[in-house]
């Protein structure tokens, strides 16, 4: 038995629930690659949690929900690509939480929010393109992501920061608030 390495799902699958490959729950997965149908608009809490073998994860556009902590402690999620034209406005709780192999990360203008501890223990994260249209940083956002460096410039459009938001970025020279 040949054990899943990527996976394709359905032209017309319209929501991932919660919990659905948790723990990398199919027997003997080792899935490394998602590339998710342009007709997703959910994805429930947990679906890929501790999914340990996912390297890159593509998110369509019309995705418009995500549950918490969706790819939490994928610890070699190196690539995640989100929309340009995303409709997706928030990432919650935990959404990218311990992906010690995320360095990167764009995200699109569609992002209001940046939720609690969304990146955060992303050790390896370098660099960090907020949208422009960002309002909120809650609490822990980038926590303990010391390989964030440089300086970050915040949008004007943000209203609120959140304790801790980037407490833990060692290699974070400058915040620009506007």
């Amino acid at each position: 038995q040949t054990p899943l390495t990527s996976s394709i799902l359905p032209d017309k699958l319209e929501s991932i629930g919660d919990f659905a490959f948790f723990y990398g729950s199919i027997e003997g997965s080792k899935l490394r690659e998602l590339s998710l149908p342009d007709s997703l608009k959910s994805i429930g809490k947990q679906a890929f949690y501790e999914c340990g073998s996912l390297e890159s994860v593509k998110l369509p556009a019309n995705l418009t929900s995500l549950g918490n902590a969706v790819f939490f402690e994928c610890v070699n999620l190196q690539t995640v690509e989100i929309a340009a034209n995303s409709s997706l406005t928030e990432l919650p709780f935990g959404t990218f939480a311990g992906c010690v192999k995320l360095e990167n990360i764009e995200l699109p203008a569609s992002i209001k929010t940046i939720g609690h501890d969304a990146f955060s223990t992303c050790t390896s994260l370098q660099t960090v393109k907020l949208p422009e249209n960002l309002e909120v940083l809650e609490q822990g956002a980038f926590f303990n992501c010391p390989a964030i460096s440089g300086t970050i410039q915040l949008p004007e459009s943000v209203t609120s920061i959140g304790k801790s938001a980037f407490k833990g970025c060692t290699g974070l020279e400058r915040i620009y608030i506007p």
